[in-house]
């Protein structure tokens, strides 16, 4: 059903609107400048399929498996990604508006020069992904793991990471872009001793 109505709308050339789709498996699929709009996929799986460019508009995804998928460029607005896997996902240059994610993880993805805004993000892994030159605006972090993460040039100021594992994280060599976000205590300590600031207990 997810295959025929995607054919159908890129052969028409049209939006795939208003639609359910569940437990079904898409795999090597360019879905390209295709978008989809109040549809939700359950227990969905994407493999090795291209949504280049794809918009998603008021959509929702729980427990889907996009995997290695790539979405650069792609656009979400006011959608909702819960408890669904993107590991290696690439996500280049796409953008996030009023949308929210919750359980989700995205280990070794790459969010690199994605822009962000006015989203809710909680209990998700970032582990080892790319956030290179990101821009982050009016988003909240809840219990967001960012272990070893890479934020190269993505400037986080105005950010609450205090309630996020920051652990080992890729700065520049200056550290800036942690200016004037808000850690805890112990992320301070970390922070100081990623700064080569010496601290006595």
């Amino acid at each position: 059903m997810l295959e025929e109505a995607a054919r159908e709308a890129l052969t028409e050339d049209y939006s795939v609107s208003g639609m359910e789709f569940s437990d079904e498996t898409l795999q090597n699929f360019v879905l390209a400048r295709l978008e989809f709009v109040k549809t939700t996929f359950t227990g969905c799986k994407f493999i090795n399929c291209d949504f280049t460019k794809a918009n998603f508009l008021d959509c929702s995804f729980k427990e889907c498996d996009f995997s290695n998928c790539v979405f650069t460029d792609s656009y979400f607005k006011k959608s909702v990604l819960k408890e669904c896997k993107g590991s290696g996902a690439n996500f280049i240059k796409s953008v996030f508006k009023e949308s929210s994610f919750a359980g989700c993880l995205f280990p070794y993805a790459n969010f690199s020069e994605s822009a962000w805004q006015n989203c809710d993000i909680k209990e998700t892994s970032f582990k080892d992904s790319f956030l290179n030159e990101v821009s982050f605006k009016k988003t909240d972090f809840y219990k967001v793991d960012f272990t070893r993460a890479d934020f190269f040039k993505t400037m986080l100021k105005g950010l609450d990471l205090s309630g996020c594992t920051i652990a080992g994280i890729t700065l520049s060599d200056g550290k800036r872009e942690l200016l004037g976000c808000k850690v805890n205590v112990f992320q301070a300590a970390e922070i100081a001793r990623l700064l080569g600031v010496i601290i006595k207990y």
